[in-house]
């Protein structure tokens, strides 16, 4: 099942109202430093994106939810805003502002498996580094009953 009968599946239950439609005002803005110029900084430049939900509502009338988003180093961070009354679609505005994003990236994703990969590397050996510092003081300890006995 792709993302699109998915998507469809959920609307025919419920789950998914499809009454916000999807993003207008769309805007990505994703540049990279240019590494010439120097004094870049380290890390990757934050990508920015910004949509607009705009759709009727039976309490709040005319109404609009707000999107931004910032992507950098693997992360998307997203901010949704809008009226109170609307609040339950605030989730199905995350979801499409961020299929929107990757459906139009042109920034490969970088995945949480390069940096969870660094990260167990680093905890196998902290890991290891634990294990030796037990093994010095089990040996302490030995000696100092040793001398005790």
């Amino acid at each position: 099942m792709n993302i699109e009968e998915a998507r469809i599946f959920r609307i025919k239950n419920g789950q998914l109202p499809d009454e916000i439609g999807t993003p207008n005002n769309y805007s990505a803005t994703e540049f990279n430093w240019i590494p010439f110029l120097g004094n870049n900084p380290t890390g990757e430049k934050p990508h920015t994106y910004r949509g607009i939900f705009s759709f009727a509502h039976e309490e709040a009338g005319q109404t609009r939810i707000e999107c931004s988003g910032k992507r950098s180093n693997g992360i998307l961070e997203i901010t949704v805003s809008g009226d109170d009354r609307v609040a339950g679609y605030f989730g199905v505005a995350a979801h499409r502002f961020t299929e929107a994003i990757f459906d139009t990236t042109t920034v490969k994703a970088t995945g949480v498996e390069e940096q969870m990969g660094s990260e167990i590397e680093l905890l196998k050996r902290e890991i290891s580094r634990a294990h030796e510092e037990k093994k010095e003081l089990e040996e302490k300890l030995n000696n100092f009953r040793k001398i005790l006995e």
